[in-house]
């Protein structure tokens, strides 16, 4: 089946819908803090982790990962029957999903980096990538310094190296 603009941007817009869900704003809001004000600034699960400790960092984390991958499995199992049209619409509503997190209108458009919610397409689109990643981190955390920039770095680095060796070439 062949997808029309209209249709791609109506799965931005419900994803960025989904997006505007900001686990890290509701979760600071229930401990009586606005996140955004301490740490870096940012309404993610980095910033809440830095300021709110591991189990709230965690929890936000699952709940910027969570608000990507359930979306992104349920459009892929919507059209699994239609070749690569549920894998297109996927990824429109996973990169709505970032957006909404990354820009909501009503903090002004500053949300989160979008990490945790880029892992849970990430998973949506091969779990063995995201395992791959994972192990890195865990690694580079366990041996060597943690330092979130610079394992972004390998991760991306992964995600080439492992989609070179799980997909198939054109």
């Amino acid at each position: 089946m062949k997808t029309n603009n209209m249709e791609r941007l109506i799965f931005l817009l419900i994803g960025y819908i989904l997006g505007l869900i900001q686990s890290g704003y509701i979760f600071g809001k229930t401990q009586n803090i606005d996140i955004r004000d301490y740490g870096s600034g940012n309404a993610g699960a980095t910033n809440t982790l830095r300021v709110l400790g591991k189990k709230a960092g965690f929890i936000v984390f699952l709940g910027d990962f969570l608000k990507a991958l359930i979306p992104c499995l349920l459009v892929r199992y919507i059209f699994r029957s239609e070749a690569n049209t549920g894998d297109i619409f996927m990824l429109y509503i996973g990169f709505g999903v970032v957006l909404g997190h990354s820009y909501p209108f009503y903090l002004k458009f500053k949300g989160g980096k979008g990490v945790a919610s880029i892992a849970g397409i990430l998973t949506a689109v091969d779990i063995r990538i995201t395992l791959v990643c994972l192990a890195v981190c865990a690694y580079r955390c366990t041996y060597s310094l943690c330092i979130i920039g610079i394992n972004s770095c390998y991760v991306l680095f992964c995600i080439n190296v492992c989609t070179f060796c799980f997909f198939e070439l054109l």
